[in-house]
């Protein structure tokens, strides 16, 4: 009995280890800026942070371990972060992990973001998807180019004549 004892509290402990390292590998990818979600050959999540769950505005308790990628697109499809019909959604990624090959692709979103997925899989034959939303650069370059166009307009209506009275030259 004492023996049992003994491995019940060395299994308690190596539990606890093991416990421990998967809250600092989730605390490490809660920490990246884009999403990160690995799934299995079954289309298993196994681990995904809290900006995937953001991304497509989700909860992160509505992704646990060994949701399917079709919840998943459920899910997704009811918040509408879904570019497409969820059995078409299903097939396009289950076609592109069968091909074992990295891929990215953008999508468009109804609400006006664009979330570029970057596909890697994985040697079990999973995938890791690392989406981001590319939506702010694309706006931040917009903005740029109406600023710009707007200080084209008043310089042509000003004759050429700047608004300010000294230039500035690159070196």
């Amino acid at each position: 009995m004492i023996q049992g004892s003994q491995d019940c509290a060395v299994l308690e402990v190596r539990v606890a280890a093991l416990e421990a390292q998967a809250e600092r590998y989730q605390a490490a990818l809660d920490a990246i800026s884009q999403g990160v979600a690995f799934f299995d050959r079954e289309r298993r999540l196994i681990l995904a942070n809290r900006r995937y769950a953001e991304i497509y505005r989700l909860s992160p308790d509505r992704l646990p371990p060994g949701a399917t990628l079709r919840e998943i697109t459920e899910l997704r499809f009811a918040v509408g972060t879904c570019p497409m019909a969820v059995d078409d959604y299903v097939a396009y990624v289950t076609a592109i992990a069968e091909k074992r090959e990295d891929r990215d692709w953008s999508v468009s979103l109804s609400d006006g973001r664009t979330i570029r997925v970057r596909f890697r899989p994985s040697p079990d034959g999973g995938w890791v998807a690392t989406p981001g939303e590319s939506g702010e650069g694309i706006h931040a370059v917009m903005r740029l180019a109406r600023a710009s166009s707007s200080h084209a307009a008043v310089l042509r209506a000003r004759g050429g004549r700047s608004l300010f009275p000294f230039s500035v030259a690159p070196d």
